[in-house]
């Protein structure tokens, strides 16, 4: 297969695991029937369900202690599996934390005041601290409670980050051995699990290419957000917004945000107020993809009629394998990152709007270097742009993957039509274990 990424021009370091990662084991030969085997064993069950609210529990009941107002809720997109590369690093699990946030600084004026002050002095919070500052000082108080009673061990934090949290490891029970990821009043677990379950909805193929496109960033390691990497979220947007512009109408294109039933009640007021300014035929017309790669800010074509989310019906007999070889080839060279944002408001290609901020890239390594980034507007805050986190190393990793796996998909693809090819036969059949070979950096000499 494919070689992995460069070392030296990424920054990582090759180190030996104490368990070598494999990926997944699939009974199917072709190319088409590997993807839907994956997507079964990607997809939630109820034992995967009932896990994910069994330890949302065990935090809430260790919570009560500090901050009993607050409500813990568990999110997973999907399946919970193990051995499963950057499984600590980018885990299945987010457990969020909600509570108010007075009656959050008053529990943890409390809690300090009681002999329970984090031991690095970070616990201490007063009124009217920023949202940031609350979410580290309560995520520090936390992590100090859950560990103290033995049901959780520390893994990592991550208080950088543009939502702060921390990585946790239940002991214990196997069933429940899984990394999840705390966050204190995150608004992102809520936002993708309600973007996934409106995708479902509509078209059930959109969330099957999301699950399998966010497996296969984090198997290559382009989800990991403190080593500049987009967040799985990320992917789950990246995906959406494909479905709305990189395929056709015939193939069950997705609307814009605005004709999602479940999340259009979440965006922000900013964003509705500004759409309502948006000129009507701006919003009712979308440009063409092939004037749109040519000049993406300037070109409109027509919508094509769509105006209720109950039209978009998946009568196209496009596959998964499919979407998949489609969605790598379309960020591999038909997306345009110089000039295109993606926006899932607009739900058509085009440039930036006004208010958000672009993200463009220095090299670490010659300083001289610049690119412009990939650009993704959050879909309920048209004003925050989610790929901030992306560095220059990360941006080109992303770049190489995406081309790595066009490359692999395409060939799959190809291989799967010429089925009585004995040699492309078994080149199908191999295809997804290749794609989905966990990343690693070369060998130094």
């Amino acid at each position: 297969s494919p070689g992995n990424s460069s070392a030296t021009s990424l920054g990582f370091v090759r180190t030996q695991t104490v368990k070598p990662v494999a990926g997944p084991e699939l009974k199917a030969q072709s190319w088409a029937a590997q993807v839907d085997e994956l997507v079964l064993q990607l997809s939630a069950t109820p034992n995967s369900d009932r896990a994910v609210n069994t330890l949302a529990a065990r935090v809430q009941k260790a919570l009560s202690a500090i901050v009993p107002e607050a409500e813990v809720t568990g999110f997973s997109s999907g399946a919970l599996l193990r051995n499963r590369a950057f499984a600590v690093a980018v885990p299945d699990v987010d457990v969020v934390v909600s509570c108010q946030p007075d009656v959050l600084i008053k529990r943890l004026q409390a809690w300090n005041v009681a002999g329970g002050r984090h031991a690095s002095g970070g616990g201490t919070v007063a009124v009217g601290s920023h949202q940031k500052q609350l979410q580290k000082a309560a995520l520090r108080a936390i992590t100090d409670c859950l560990v103290a009673t033995g049901d959780f061990k520390f893994r990592r934090s991550a208080f950088s980050a543009q939502e702060p949290k921390v990585t946790l490891l239940p002991s214990g029970d196997e069933d429940f051995a899984v990394p999840l990821d705390i966050t204190v009043n995150s608004a992102t677990p809520f936002h993708n699990a309600a973007l996934l379950t409106e995708c479902c909805r509509l078209d059930e193929r959109s969330k099957a290419l999301a699950l399998v496109v966010r497996r296969w960033a984090r198997d290559r390691g382009i989800c990991h957000v403190a080593k500049g990497n987009l967040s799985p979220y990320c992917w789950t947007v990246l995906t959406i917004y494909f479905l709305q512009v990189g395929i056709s109408e015939e193939d069950g294109r997705l609307p814009s945000l605005d004709h999602f039933r479940s999340t259009s009640s979440l965006v922000s007021k900013q964003a509705s107020k500004r759409q309502e300014m948006e000129p009507s035929r701006l919003r009712q017309r979308r440009p063409s993809e092939s004037s749109c790669h040519s000049d993406v800010s300037s070109s409109k074509a027509s919508n094509g009629g769509i105006s209720e989310c109950e039209t978009v019906d998946s009568v196209s007999t496009k596959n998964v394998a499919s979407l998949l070889t489609d969605f790598m080839s379309f960020y591999a060279s038909k997306f345009d990152y110089k000039k295109e944002v993606v926006s899932l408001r607009r739900g058509y290609r085009s440039g930036r709007n006004s208010a958000l901020p672009l993200v463009n890239l220095k090299s670490q390594e010659s300083p001289a270097r610049f690119v412009s980034g990939l650009n993704i507007e959050d879909p309920f805050d048209e004003t925050r742009n989610l790929a901030t986190t992306l560095t220059f190393e990360g941006f080109e990793h992303t770049r190489q993957e995406l081309r790595r796996a066009a490359v692999l998909t395409a060939a799959a693809a190809a291989a799967a039509s010429s089925s009585s090819d004995a040699s492309c036969s078994s080149s199908s059949a191999n295809a997804l274990k290749d794609l989905l070979e966990p990343w690693a950096p070369e060998e130094q000499p």
